[in-house]
């Protein structure tokens, strides 16, 4: 199913880059672009996993691997995730989503998220882009 990329499997662990933006951040555009450009990313060798958010954001995945409950319909995200993962060659995993600004500051949520990104032999490499708090407040 991801068998594009030509690397080794021989990779002890992949890079995970997770995207972090908070809201008005051009957080959604960059869903957008990494949604549109899956195929080529993979032929690259980044695997950006399916998303059920029509923008291309992570929501429901990253819920879940916070270890939150998500609705009946989306409790199969982790799952596919994990098996996108042990069916890929490529090199390196991309995730984003607004929602790890909120939930990451949750001690719980963070030390699951990063327990089982571990668990899927991911390196997490994190991507931030803050904002200045005077045009936080002013988007809001």
């Amino acid at each position: 199913m991801f068998g594009a990329c030509d690397y080794s499997s021989q990779v002890a662990k992949r890079v995970c880059y997770i995207h972090i933006g908070p809201h008005k951040s051009g957080t959604m555009s960059i869903q957008w672009f990494l949604k549109e450009n899956r195929a080529e990313l993979l032929k690259d060798g980044y695997l950006v996993p399916e998303s059920e958010d029509f923008r291309g954001g992570h929501y429901q995945l990253v819920t879940q691997l916070c270890g939150r409950a998500v609705p009946q319909h989306q409790r199969e995200a982790a799952a596919r995730f994990a098996s996108a993962i042990k069916d890929t060659k490529c090199v390196a995993v991309v995730i984003s989503s607004e929602t790890l600004d909120d939930l990451l500051v949750n001690e719980d949520c963070a030390r699951e998220f990063f327990g089982r990104i571990e668990e899927l032999n991911l390196e997490p490499k994190l991507v931030f882009f803050p904002r200045n708090q005077s045009q936080l407040l002013n988007c809001r």
